[in-house]
Protein backbone atom coordinates (compact mmCIF):
# COMPACT_ATOMS: atom_id res chain seq x y z
CA UNK A 1 0.00 0.00 0.00
CA UNK A 2 0.60 3.60 -0.61
CA UNK A 3 2.60 5.40 1.90
CA UNK A 4 0.72 8.42 3.77
CA UNK A 5 3.77 10.68 2.96
CA UNK A 6 3.82 9.19 -0.65
CA UNK A 7 -0.03 9.54 -1.01
CA UNK A 8 0.10 13.33 0.18
CA UNK A 9 2.35 13.66 -2.54
CA UNK A 10 0.66 12.14 -5.36
CA UNK A 11 -2.84 14.39 -4.15
CA UNK A 12 -0.73 17.12 -4.14
CA UNK A 13 0.71 16.86 -7.65
CA UNK A 14 -3.48 16.01 -9.06
CA UNK A 15 -4.55 19.08 -7.04
CA UNK A 16 -1.85 21.42 -8.43
CA UNK A 17 -2.32 20.19 -12.25
CA UNK A 18 -6.45 20.69 -11.40
CA UNK A 19 -5.49 24.20 -10.19
CA UNK A 20 -3.25 25.21 -13.50
CA UNK A 21 -5.67 23.90 -15.63
CA UNK A 22 -8.43 26.53 -13.99
CA UNK A 23 -6.00 28.85 -13.78
CA UNK A 24 -5.51 29.00 -17.56
CA UNK A 25 -8.84 29.17 -18.52
CA UNK A 26 -10.85 25.87 -18.41
CA UNK A 27 -13.59 25.12 -16.22
CA UNK A 28 -12.44 21.80 -13.91
CA UNK A 29 -14.86 19.29 -12.29
CA UNK A 30 -12.92 17.05 -9.48
CA UNK A 31 -14.26 13.68 -8.84
CA UNK A 32 -13.09 13.17 -5.47
CA UNK A 33 -12.96 10.35 -3.02
CA UNK A 34 -13.32 11.76 0.45
CA UNK A 35 -13.76 11.07 3.90
CA UNK A 36 -16.44 12.32 6.08
CA UNK A 37 -14.33 15.37 6.98
CA UNK A 38 -12.61 15.63 3.85
CA UNK A 39 -13.13 19.45 1.84
CA UNK A 40 -16.64 19.80 0.67
CA UNK A 41 -15.59 22.28 -2.00
CA UNK A 42 -13.12 23.24 -4.51
CA UNK A 43 -12.54 26.45 -2.59
CA UNK A 44 -11.88 24.06 0.34
CA UNK A 45 -9.92 21.75 -1.51
CA UNK A 46 -7.98 25.03 -2.80
CA UNK A 47 -7.23 26.34 0.48
CA UNK A 48 -6.12 22.74 2.01
CA UNK A 49 -3.34 22.64 -0.37
CA UNK A 50 -2.62 26.25 -0.70
CA UNK A 51 -3.47 27.07 -4.46
CA UNK A 52 -5.65 29.40 -6.19
CA UNK A 53 -8.37 28.16 -9.28
CA UNK A 54 -11.45 27.93 -9.29
CA UNK A 55 -12.78 24.46 -8.89
CA UNK A 56 -16.33 22.08 -8.78
CA UNK A 57 -15.68 19.07 -6.95
CA UNK A 58 -17.83 16.10 -7.77
CA UNK A 59 -17.22 14.52 -3.92
CA UNK A 60 -17.26 10.70 -3.71
CA UNK A 61 -17.59 9.47 0.08
CA UNK A 62 -15.15 6.58 0.67
CA UNK A 63 -17.52 3.79 1.90
CA UNK A 64 -16.89 0.33 2.97
CA UNK A 65 -18.47 -2.98 0.48
CA UNK A 66 -17.95 -4.76 3.15
CA UNK A 67 -15.22 -7.00 1.71
CA UNK A 68 -11.38 -6.88 2.73
CA UNK A 69 -8.34 -8.18 1.09
CA UNK A 70 -7.41 -8.28 -2.36
CA UNK A 71 -11.01 -8.37 -3.86
CA UNK A 72 -12.31 -5.58 -1.64
CA UNK A 73 -9.45 -3.58 -2.41
CA UNK A 74 -9.94 -4.59 -6.39
CA UNK A 75 -13.81 -3.74 -5.94
CA UNK A 76 -13.18 -0.63 -4.42
CA UNK A 77 -10.58 0.07 -7.13
CA UNK A 78 -13.24 -0.06 -9.85
CA UNK A 79 -15.84 1.40 -8.28
CA UNK A 80 -13.96 4.66 -7.71
CA UNK A 81 -13.41 5.28 -11.38
CA UNK A 82 -16.71 3.75 -12.55
CA UNK A 83 -18.79 6.35 -10.22
CA UNK A 84 -16.57 9.47 -11.29
CA UNK A 85 -16.70 8.50 -15.16
CA UNK A 86 -20.76 8.35 -14.92
CA UNK A 87 -20.56 11.61 -13.11
CA UNK A 88 -18.72 12.94 -15.99
CA UNK A 89 -20.95 11.78 -18.08
CA UNK A 90 -23.99 13.37 -16.22
CA UNK A 91 -22.52 16.67 -15.83
CA UNK A 92 -21.90 16.40 -20.16
CA UNK A 93 -18.17 16.86 -18.83
CA UNK A 94 -16.11 17.34 -22.44
CA UNK A 95 -12.90 15.75 -21.44
CA UNK A 96 -11.55 12.80 -18.81
CA UNK A 97 -8.42 13.82 -17.90
CA UNK A 98 -7.25 10.85 -14.98
CA UNK A 99 -4.44 9.59 -14.22
CA UNK A 100 -6.03 6.17 -13.36
CA UNK A 101 -6.65 2.95 -16.00
CA UNK A 102 -9.76 2.03 -15.19
CA UNK A 103 -11.32 5.42 -15.68
CA UNK A 104 -9.26 5.86 -18.47
CA UNK A 105 -10.66 2.70 -20.04
CA UNK A 106 -14.01 3.34 -18.91
CA UNK A 107 -13.92 7.12 -20.27
CA UNK A 108 -13.64 5.79 -23.44
CA UNK A 109 -16.24 2.62 -23.24
CA UNK A 110 -18.57 6.25 -22.58
CA UNK A 111 -17.43 7.94 -25.46
CA UNK A 112 -15.76 10.91 -23.99
CA UNK A 113 -12.61 12.56 -25.17
CA UNK A 114 -10.19 11.21 -22.63
CA UNK A 115 -6.58 12.30 -21.91
CA UNK A 116 -3.72 10.39 -19.40
CA UNK A 117 -1.89 11.12 -17.35
CA UNK A 118 0.94 8.93 -15.88
CA UNK A 119 5.13 8.60 -14.38
CA UNK A 120 4.86 5.10 -15.41
CA UNK A 121 6.53 3.17 -18.66
CA UNK A 122 3.81 0.20 -18.30
CA UNK A 123 4.60 -1.13 -21.67
CA UNK A 124 8.00 -1.57 -20.78
CA UNK A 125 8.12 -2.68 -17.22
CA UNK A 126 4.94 -5.12 -18.28
CA UNK A 127 5.39 -6.74 -21.70
CA UNK A 128 1.80 -7.78 -21.92
CA UNK A 129 -0.33 -3.91 -21.25
CA UNK A 130 1.86 -2.59 -24.47
CA UNK A 131 -0.99 -4.53 -25.97
CA UNK A 132 -3.57 -3.74 -24.08
CA UNK A 133 -2.26 0.30 -24.70
CA UNK A 134 -2.00 -0.18 -28.14
CA UNK A 135 -5.47 -1.02 -28.67
CA UNK A 136 -6.52 1.91 -26.53
CA UNK A 137 -4.64 4.88 -27.83
CA UNK A 138 -6.68 3.27 -31.66
CA UNK A 139 -9.81 4.64 -29.74
CA UNK A 140 -10.94 8.04 -31.86
CA UNK A 141 -11.98 9.18 -28.08
CA UNK A 142 -8.13 8.46 -26.98
CA UNK A 143 -6.78 11.93 -27.24
CA UNK A 144 -3.53 11.21 -26.16
CA UNK A 145 -1.57 11.24 -22.82
CA UNK A 146 1.23 13.44 -20.82
CA UNK A 147 4.34 11.77 -19.40
CA UNK A 148 6.27 12.79 -16.82
CA UNK A 149 9.67 12.09 -18.54
CA UNK A 150 10.81 11.06 -21.90
CA UNK A 151 11.59 7.77 -20.84
CA UNK A 152 8.37 7.02 -19.83
CA UNK A 153 6.79 8.49 -23.27
CA UNK A 154 9.24 6.39 -25.41
CA UNK A 155 7.90 3.37 -23.57
CA UNK A 156 4.98 3.84 -24.91
CA UNK A 157 5.90 5.15 -28.59
CA UNK A 158 8.22 1.77 -28.30
CA UNK A 159 4.80 0.07 -27.81
CA UNK A 160 3.62 1.15 -30.94
CA UNK A 161 1.69 4.05 -30.12
CA UNK A 162 1.30 7.26 -32.31
CA UNK A 163 4.06 9.93 -31.49
CA UNK A 164 1.42 12.38 -32.12
CA UNK A 165 -0.85 11.46 -28.89
CA UNK A 166 2.33 11.68 -26.77
CA UNK A 167 3.59 14.07 -24.89
CA UNK A 168 6.16 15.11 -22.22
CA UNK A 169 5.18 17.46 -19.45
CA UNK A 170 7.44 17.39 -16.16
CA UNK A 171 5.61 17.67 -12.92
CA UNK A 172 5.95 21.44 -11.75
CA UNK A 173 6.74 22.11 -8.38
CA UNK A 174 5.27 25.13 -5.75
CA UNK A 175 7.91 26.18 -3.66
CA UNK A 176 5.59 27.32 -1.17
CA UNK A 177 5.47 23.42 -0.09
CA UNK A 178 8.84 23.69 0.85
CA UNK A 179 10.76 24.53 3.67
CA UNK A 180 13.21 27.37 3.48
CA UNK A 181 16.72 25.62 3.00
CA UNK A 182 18.65 24.76 6.62
CA UNK A 183 22.22 26.37 7.09
CA UNK A 184 24.87 23.92 7.33
CA UNK A 185 24.68 24.14 11.31
CA UNK A 186 20.65 24.39 11.62
CA UNK A 187 20.88 20.85 9.61
CA UNK A 188 23.57 19.49 11.73
CA UNK A 189 21.66 20.48 14.79
CA UNK A 190 18.06 18.87 13.68
CA UNK A 191 19.56 16.16 13.54
CA UNK A 192 21.65 15.81 16.78
CA UNK A 193 25.15 16.84 15.31
CA UNK A 194 26.06 19.96 16.69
Amino acid sequence: SRSSAASDVYKRQVINTVSTLSREGAKVRLAYCQSEDGPKSGEALLEHYGLEGEIEIMPMPVKSIGLSGVTGRSLVKLSHPAQAVMRAVSKDTDLIFSRNIPAVVMGNLARRPVVYDTYRPWPSQYRSMAFFFRNLFRSKYMLGAFFHSAHAMESFADAGISSDKLRVAHNGYNESFFDKPLSTREARQAIGMD
